[in-house]
């Protein structure tokens, strides 16, 4: 199971041209730490770790508004 969650990450970061890193919670253990409840969940941390921006959308342009001015 996990090789096909594995791989369906990767055939997505692949289809959608994304070079970030995407994480694959198959615990939930990031999942609850973070407080996340919906897919996708983009969560971007400055160099400290610290949340600077939160995005709950799979929608390319929402993803760009937020990251605007980082």
């Amino acid at each position: 199971m996990l090789n096909r969650l594995l791989r369906a990450n990767l055939e997505y970061r692949t289809k959608y041209k994304i070079g970030i890193p995407l994480t694959l919670d198959a615990s939930g253990t990031l999942f609850r730490e973070f407080g996340v409840s919906n897919t996708p969940t983009i969560i971007v941390a400055d160099a400290h770790g610290s949340i600077v921006r939160r995005v709950e959308s799979g929608d390319a342009g929402t993803l760009r508004q937020a990251l605007r001015g980082l």
